[in-house]
């Protein structure tokens, strides 16, 4: 790709194509070598299970379409690392980063985990990740749920807050809501347990005004 604009340098420095790159590469060299003296910029490393959950749904159905054996190993070793370090058997934490679970969970962490393991279960047809989607919607109903319907963003045992807020938004990445929603109709289709509808049903009620008022937002 930087070919083309590097002849033209070439030429306006009398220079070959060939001679350009070749100093262009030492200036880069150069250039590294100078840079690494000085403070690296800080690595954030953390695991964050919210994200990982879009990354598993992501090689999940990767996987399927693509037919690629090696996306769907990606998808399960995400899953289990999350599964294993980050849930300790009552909750999700929200990151893992220096060999330890750091900050409290949130709604996206579920959320989005559990579409996830939804879409891992489908592809992969191991019930392992479909019960482990089963477990992390009881926390999320627990913890999280609203009796008007829908899920705030932090959960109940979060009583600092002076009010916890429901997200309802789709941006850059789905409102946990929305994806929670999806959630729930797919565990009835899949159990046959009609409480997931119910409760489904119940999120979309209690957005319902944002919904006709701004149904696209």
């Amino acid at each position: 790709h930087v070919t083309q604009p590097l002849d033209h340098v070439a030429r306006a420095l009398d220079l070959s194509t060939e001679e350009a790159m070749t100093l262009l590469h030492d200036a880069k060299r150069k250039l590294y070598q100078a840079r690494i003296k000085r403070q690296p910029p800080i690595l954030d490393d953390k695991v964050i299970s919210a994200w990982n959950g879009l990354m598993i749904s992501a090689f999940a159905k990767g996987s399927a379409v693509l037919e690629r054996d090696d996306y769907l190993e990606n998808a399960e070793k995400a899953a289990s690392f999350v599964m294993d370090k980050l849930w300790d058997g009552n909750r999700l934490g929200r990151a893992w980063h220096g060999d330890k679970v750091r900050y409290d969970d949130y709604l996206d962490d579920y959320a989005f985990m559990i579409a996830g393991l939804l879409d891992l279960y489908e592809v992969s047809q191991n019930k392992q990740w479909f019960d482990a989607a089963l477990t992390l919607q009881n926390v999320l109903d627990d913890r999280f749920s609203d009796v008007v319907g829908g899920y705030f963003f932090v959960s109940k045992d979060n009583d600092t807050l002076l009010a916890r807020d429901k997200p309802d938004y789709d941006g850059a990445i789905p409102a946990g809501n929305s994806v929670a929603v999806l959630n729930l109709m797919r565990m009835h289709l899949l159990t046959g347990d009609s409480r997931y509808e119910v409760l489904g049903r119940k999120v979309l009620t209690s957005f319902g005004q944002t919904l006709t008022r701004a149904g696209r937002a």
